[in-house]
């Protein structure tokens, strides 16, 4: 079983659903279960990735009783639905907390400069109101991105618009297995409609072959 394919069992299990749809996050969910208990994580291994029964990932414990196993595995799945650990498995759970984060830091220093422009001139500070924050780019979230194609950026690190648009070709993702044509396209059509439109000739120009 491959990566993508354990990550997307442990997903369905963390949220309860049947199909993670391109959402779940390969590179965050081994991230996510590395921070367990290592009999939890041997638990998760036996059970999801190799396909054990609840009485053979108990023998393969060192022999402890099925419901034991089953607890175990219940128990770590119930650590990964917390949210610092769910945020990672989830490729839509992490934009938005990239997102935020972006924000917020958008917002306390667009805050300082005006504290240290009215300390400049002797005025008294004002708290700016979140309307007056200095405009920021767009996050990938608000681009409309598929979970799929969110889910190819973050695996090469693409977590902003800015690195994103630091790209001088897609060849990183093009390499990468099931990114296709339709794949390529979303992104110029995205970028495009979302006003970076210089960014996606140049990368429709310098396109390789695609599988």
């Amino acid at each position: 079983m491959t990566d993508n394919e354990y990550a997307s069992k442990i997903y369905c299990r963390v949220f309860r659903v049947a199909d993670d749809n391109g959402d779940a996050y390969t590179r965050g969910t081994l991230d996510a279960i590395a921070t367990l208990d290592e009999r939890e994580r041997t638990a998760l291994e036996c059970f999801f990735r190799k396909g054990m029964t609840y009485e053979q990932t108990g023998v393969f414990l060192g022999g402890v009783g099925k419901e034991s196993a089953r607890s175990m595995i219940n128990k770590a799945t119930l650590k990964l639905r917390h949210p610092s650990r769910a945020r990672r498995i989830s490729v839509g759970k992490l934009v938005g907390y990239l997102e935020k984060q972006l924000d917020d830091s958008g917002l306390a220093i667009a805050e300082l400069q005006n504290k240290v422009e009215r300390l400049s001139f002797g005025e008294p500070i004002r708290k700016i109101p979140r309307a007056d924050a200095a405009p920021r780019k767009k996050g990938l979230g608000e681009i409309g991105f598929s979970p799929r194609t969110l889910n190819h950026l973050l695996n090469e690190r693409l977590n902003t618009i800015d690195a994103l648009l630091a790209l001088e070709s897609l060849d990183i993702l093009i390499v990468r297995r099931g990114f296709g044509l339709k794949s390529f396209d979303e992104i110029i059509i995205k970028m495009r409609d979302h006003g970076y439109g210089e960014w996606a000739d140049k990368m429709e120009k310098g396109r390789s072959s695609l599988p």
